[in-house]
């Protein structure tokens, strides 16, 4: 109606948001009463706290949130990442930002690195940062399809089949790795997961165990 009359009505803005994967939990720096959170404490809100007065307007930061809730319930049972109970880390592994006219611009991997350097931020760990023909070069007279096979064996055996966790004084399987593939204004992730990390996986949910990380995948501090 007050655009009717000629009035001029602002349809957007900036403002701090903070959501899991699939919830959002809060916007524009107030908590939605209605969210439902996997534990008692909003951890998703209490990271938002901690950095969205680091984050430059009009950039989305996606993480990794890993160790503790304040009240000391594990995010993901048997993985402390070095946390104690109480503590937690929140790890970014992406970083978009959005025009007023609600483009998405994803940052490179270079550009975020440099972005959680100059804002304090903690980047998720690098394994490898190159061409994936570097990394495992194709055979003379080798079809790409053949040359992906093989590079994916050679991730598997690499980082995957059956490691155990350095960060997790090699309690527990590791998770596994990300492949990023970047292109002029993008990227798209894949996700190869240990053997081991998915076989504990099954079995807790076949026995009705669920944890945070597997329900919502803690991520998203955005402003």
């Amino acid at each position: 109606v007050a655009r009717w009359f000629g009035a001029v009505v602002k349809e957007s803005g900036y403002g701090n948001t903070w959501s899991s994967r699939w919830v959002v939990k809060g916007v524009d720096g107030e908590a939605k009463d209605a969210a439902e959170h996997f534990y008692g404490t909003d951890i998703w809100g209490v990271v938002c706290k901690e950095v969205c007065a680091l984050i430059p307007k009009g950039y989305t930061v996606y993480g990794e949130i890993v160790g503790f809730t304040p009240d000391g319930a594990a995010i993901q049972k048997g993985y402390h990442y070095g946390c104690q109970p109480g503590q937690h880390r929140f790890l970014v592994y992406r970083v978009t930002s959005t025009n007023e006219d609600g483009r998405v611009l994803e940052l490179g991997w270079l550009q975020m690195k440099e972005f959680c350097r100059k804002y304090g931020l903690e980047m998720v760990k690098e394994l490898y940062f190159g061409r994936a023909a570097d990394y495992c070069p194709q055979s003379l007279g080798e079809s790409v399809t053949d040359w992906q096979s093989r590079l994916l064996l050679t991730l598997e055996a690499e980082y995957v089949r059956d490691q155990l966790c350095e960060h997790n004084r090699r309690e527990v399987p590791a998770e596994g790795i990300v492949v990023r593939v970047e292109r002029l204004d993008e990227a798209i992730a894949f996700k190869l997961k240990n053997y081991r990390f998915l076989e504990a996986e099954s079995k807790a949910l076949d026995t009705g165990e669920a944890d945070i990380e597997t329900v919502e995948s803690g991520e998203a501090a955005s402003v």
